[in-house]
């Protein structure tokens, strides 16, 4: 979008990329990044991630969440770097804006930010998102009736501490 051999935008580069994402857009349609590219930078994020440099996936999941902050795998792949390099408050953000980009339909980012939350020592937060996430989901998706049951052991474990 912006001008061979420049990083700025015009102003009328500008005023296109903000009417876009005005009207709904992601950065990514606006500014021209195929879905091949977003793909590709995937790949590449997970595999850094995969490869323990975490670091290294977090730069690559951040610009994917800008680009597209409507996927639920660029947030999920942010929150993850962010908890592996002990970046709880971080990834706990990230993993909310993972459950928002889904509607809240999957339990998955709050069992997530749950045991960041319990990294942090805020125990009774972290009671609350357990019991959040154990409303959320479809009983009749495997994924979901796995993290709710590890959701009911976790919570019984910490209410057996109390």
């Amino acid at each position: 979008m912006a001008q061979e051999g420049s990083l700025l935008l015009s102003n009328e580069q500008l005023r296109q990329l903000i009417a876009g994402l005005m009207d709904g857009q992601t950065v990514a349609r606006v500014t021209g990044v195929s879905d091949e590219t977003l793909e590709s930078m995937y790949a590449l994020a997970h595999g850094l991630y995969t490869s323990g440099s975490h670091h290294d996936a977090q730069v690559v999941f951040q610009a994917l969440c800008v680009y597209n902050p409507n996927d639920y795998r660029f947030w999920m792949g942010l929150a993850g770097s962010r908890q592996a390099l002990e970046q709880y408050a971080a990834a706990i953000d990230a993993y909310q804006m993972a459950a928002v980009s889904t509607q809240l339909s999957t339990p998955e980012p709050f069992l997530f930010a749950a045991r960041c939350l319990l990294k942090l020592g805020r125990k009774d937060d972290a009671v609350i998102a357990i019991k959040a996430l154990l409303k959320l989901g479809d009983s009749a998706d495997p994924r979901h009736t796995e993290i709710h049951n590890k959701a009911k052991a976790l919570l019984a474990l910490l209410e057996k501490e109390d």
